[in-house]
């Protein structure tokens, strides 16, 4: 009996080591994802011979304004768009976690205890009194699939790269939010410039009216007269309730992006600093190569990283073709009552190696088809991407350039406007003209006013898409260098008054 057992403990033994030498040769492993390369893109060489820049991550701090800065720092600590994005992303590196722990070996802990009756009319029964049965046991184990086709270390480079187009993501977020927070006060500031406007004007259309009241009735003015200047009082009443609309939903807007509570989004309001003609204007440059674009814009980044992760789920889809190599292995104490289990003789141990092939092949190849399928699909979607990125870097940039020169153009008109009213307005008092010269310079001047307060607002909101279109903004001599400043005097000249 001792040296049968001997044998046995000796073969055990062979085994684990035979086992293990499987283990450290199944590990060696191999992939069968496929190859991974960045889809070849025809990007142009560059847009400037400029060098010496940088990304600026706080870009919106170029529009030198306390108030804008606070807002679009609290948006991005309150925003509840952002919130959802960072749980997104905590969701992405849990699943990170779960793909790494299924390299390792799954420990167990379990343990029973029992008490069996047998009936003694049945065939085989126990002699009179061995009825009764007691088992009582508790068991360390751990189970481990070997990972020699690269299934599970695919899995987890899948999840690795999901991980990071989450990250990306959040960036874009962002970034998105950073931009919309912008835009929303660039509205806040048009609507109360252009309130100021229909109000002064609104003061100096009453005013006139009340002027051609009196003197109509001493019949030195037209009914006709006196009808198109209540149609001129009017026409600012309902420019200023327009422009008021559209403060109170600027200020909705901006609330939202701060995440502030319903009853403040209902009631409370944001206030400025500065003027919509004062703001300066900073025209966004960008140098370099556009290839780093590709690194730059989070969305672009997003967009690789799934495609990285659609070729890494071939290689897991592909791996159930072959067999799945499994150790087991338990080691503990196995006794019939629960006070023997300390005692010696009740170690209890069992190992094993299991090998299983599924024999469904067909649907191993449809799954195959369907992940080589989204990697297409993934590969067109970046692709698609790519070109998104340079036609909104393009019409960024073109729409910065045009709206300047549209904007210059009609702050000279809005001076030249003014002009022609105070002397339609001589020539009209002292004879030489009739009413409605006076009115239609009055009225091609508001006009130009407000089409120049859309306009500015427009070419902010284009340096704005500029900085989203490049991931951030540009820093660096050239851009410094071409500042273009609009200064109180010109803006009250031409655009306030």
């Amino acid at each position: 009996m001792h040296v049968r057992s001997k044998v046995s403990y000796d073969r055990t033994g062979v085994a684990v080591k035979n086992c293990l030498w499987i283990a450290f040769i199944l590990l060696a492993g191999c992939s069968l994802s496929p190859s991974y390369h960045r889809p070849v893109q025809d990007i142009p060489v560059s847009w400037e011979n400029r060098a010496g820049t940088r990304l600026e991550e706080q870009w919106w701090q170029r529009f030198n304004d306390p108030v804008l800065n606070g807002l679009v720092e609290r948006a991005l600590e309150h925003n509840l768009d952002l919130a959802t994005s960072f749980a997104r992303l905590e969701q992405a590196a849990a699943a990170v976690g779960l793909s790494r722990s299924d390299l390792a070996p799954t420990p167990s802990l379990d343990g029973s205890g029992s008490q069996t009756w047998t009936s003694t009319r049945i065939y085989g029964a126990p002699p009179p009194g061995s009825e009764e049965y007691s088992n009582h046991d508790i068991y360390v184990g751990a189970a481990w699939e070997l990972d020699f086709w690269g299934k599970y270390r695919n899995a987890l480079q899948s999840g690795q790269a999901a991980f990071l187009a989450t990250a990306a993501d959040v960036e874009a977020i962002r970034l998105l939010i950073a931009g919309t927070t912008v835009k929303a006060y660039f509205a806040l500031l048009s609507a109360e410039f252009q309130i100021r406007i229909a109000e002064k004007t609104l003061e100096q259309r009453l005013q006139a009216f009340e002027f051609y009241e009196v003197n109509e009735k001493f019949g030195f003015y037209s009914k006709t007269d006196l009808l198109r200047a209540k149609s001129e009082v009017e026409d600012a009443r309902y420019t200023l309730a327009v422009a008021r609309m559209d403060a109170d939903s600027a200020h909705s807007a901006l609330l939202l992006l701060l995440g502030r509570s319903p009853s403040a989004i209902f009631s409370d309001s944001v206030n400025t600093s500065t003027s919509l003609d004062l703001l300066p204007v900073v025209p966004v440059l960008p140098d370099g190569l556009p290839s780093e674009l590709l690194m730059r814009r989070p969305d672009l980044r997003s967009a690789e990283q799934l495609l990285q992760a659609a070729h890494f789920d071939v290689g897991v889809v592909r791996a159930d073709y072959f067999p799945s190599i499994s150790l087991t292995g338990q080691s503990g104490l196995a006794a019939m009552y629960a006070g023997d289990l300390t005692q010696s003789g009740a170690e209890s141990w069992t190992y094993g190696l299991s090998i299983h092939l599924p024999l469904d092949f067909w649907r191993t190849r449809f799954r195959e088809q369907m992940a080589e399928a989204k990697c297409r699909e993934a590969a067109a979607d970046y692709d698609k991407a790519v070109q998104s990125a340079f036609r909104d870097i393009r019409d960024a940039l073109n729409r910065q350039a045009r709206l300047a020169e549209a904007s210059d153009a009609l702050e000279r008109q809005v001076k030249d406007l003014k002009e022609a009213v105070i002397k339609a307005d001589d020539r009209y008092r002292n004879g030489y003209s009739n009413f409605l010269d006076v009115l239609d310079a009055d009225r091609s001047h508001f006009a130009a006013q407000l089409a120049w307060a859309r306009t500015r607002t427009q070419q902010l909101n284009a340096m704005v898409d500029v900085c989203l279109a490049l991931g951030g903004g540009w820093t660096g001599e050239a851009a410094s260098s071409s500042t273009q400043s609009m200064t109180t005097g010109e803006r009250a000249n031409g655009g306030s008054q």
